[in-house]
């Protein structure tokens, strides 16, 4: 099964940040095997970059671009809707060397900092 934004695909996305023909799924006994095909935005299992073909297991994420999908116990894919909500997770470390560091806490747009944290 091929999965991208191109109508004829296998799985139909219209996603901005999935390419035309964004990944192959090939359903094996053991799980699914998934390859990216040359995407923009990447391919990925449970976080983890697609290089070649990777086998997905039950349980595990399928990322492609924006888009999640979780593959279940008996095999089908159950899409992951986000509603586009970040979470960052900042945290304070300490060193025993001055720097000079901070850290913008970004929008949920992640296009402009909302704040500044020393």
């Amino acid at each position: 099964m091929e999965a991208g934004r191109d109508p004829g695909c296998d799985i139909p996305l219209d996603f901005p940040m999935v390419s035309w023909r964004h990944a192959r799924l090939t359903r094996t006994p053991e799980g699914i095997l998934v390859e990216d095909l040359g995407s923009r935005n990447g391919t990925y299992v449970n976080g983890v970059h697609v290089t070649g073909k990777v086998l997905a297991l039950a349980g595990q994420e399928i990322g492609l671009g924006s888009v999640r999908f979780q593959l279940m116990d008996n095999g089908q894919l159950a899409q992951r809707d986000y509603n586009g909500k970040v979470t960052i997770e900042a945290r304070r470390s300490w060193s025993t060397r001055p720097t000079a560091s901070a850290c913008w806490m970004l929008s949920p747009s992640l296009s402009s900092p909302m704040s500044w944290w020393p």
